[in-house]
């Protein structure tokens, strides 16, 4: 009898222990499918969508990704019914927690949000006025959250900003443009002597009388990747590369070639901090998902020399 309750024992912890296998590892699938440094489910030259379920949904657009240095924290754009929020997720045991919407506890509409260098402030687009107009705003990390959205000084960004993208030395590089009824452009507002100088046009190399948006500028400004629907891409909007000159100049926009963008809409470039992944999002089936790819993708298109 002892021996027959032993084998039973035995037989139950084995199912017991099989039955939890099964939970984590349906668990670590939904979870972990494609997040770096956490699987071994890194993207080469092919785009694949990120981290479906958890980070990219079905009924959501997602969009405007950021990592923290360390990468341990995400931050992204979710957009539905209820219009845009900020959303951060965390390194859980098996992958990304489930993300959570930072409240900023404004009433105007958030349009576009982006974190400065140092980690420990957002800037965000909010519109406000009886004419629509855009502003910028600044939100504090604190120890339970974020502080109260502040307007930044009044300096004259445009009647319409767009996604933003800020550098290592604090100047912001976003996508606006400086009168009513003109199509976006890429534009730089730096920042000296504590405050954001009027804005100015970096020049036909990245410009042209189609559309340039979605800026990702490089810590260190030696590259800026977008998005534009001029013509000779591969369908909707393309995501392109313009790298600067030893002079300061910056060299003619290469577009990123068919390993990145489609016959769909491809937008809102960034490079992981690592610089082994290019992240941006794409238009499927109405609906906006965050897509990944290998760096290495970008140096095949890319003519001149640079370190990602």
């Amino acid at each position: 009898m002892k021996r027959k309750r032993i084998i039973l024992l035995v037989i139950g912890a084995l199912l017991l222990v099989s039955f939890q296998f099964i939970l984590i590892r349906n668990y670590v699938d939904d979870v972990c499918q494609g997040v770096p440094y956490l699987t071994e489910h890194k993207p080469g030259k092919k785009p694949v969508i990120y981290c479906h379920k958890i980070i990219s949904t079905d009924n959501h657009d997602e969009y405007g990704i950021h990592f923290s240095s360390d990468a341990k924290t995400l931050y992204f754009i979710r957009e539905g019914k209820e219009g845009p929020g900020v959303m951060h997720s965390g390194q859980g045991l098996y992958g990304w927690t489930r993300p959570r919407k930072i409240l900023l506890k404004k009433d105007q509409l958030l349009k576009e949000a982006c974190f400065y260098p140092d980690e420990k402030r957002l800037l965000l687009v909010l519109r406000e006025g009886s004419d629509g107009s855009d502003a910028l705003y600044i939100s504090n990390r604190e120890a339970e959250g974020w502080s109260p959205p502040e307007k930044t000084a009044d300096t004259l960004l445009g009647p319409t900003i767009g996604s933003l993208s800020i550098s290592g030395k604090g100047n912001i590089f976003y996508s606006g443009n400086m009168s009513q009824g003109t199509l976006s452009d890429i534009l730089i507002t730096e920042y000296r002597n504590q405050q954001y100088m009027p804005p100015w046009n970096p020049g036909a190399n990245i410009n042209t009388p189609y559309k340039e948006m979605n800026p990702f500028i490089s810590p260190d400004e030696s590259y800026l990747l977008f998005s534009s629907d001029r013509p000779g891409g591969y369908g909707g909007t393309d995501l392109y590369i313009s790298i600067r000159l030893n002079h300061g100049e910056w060299a003619p926009a290469c577009n990123l070639g068919p390993y990145i963008n489609s016959e769909q809409n491809e937008s809102r470039p960034y490079l992981s901090p690592d610089g082994k992944y290019l992240f941006f999002s794409r238009s499927r089936l109405q609906n906006r998902d965050l897509y990944w790819v290998s760096s290495e993708a970008i140096e095949t298109y890319t003519p001149l020399t640079v370190e990602f």
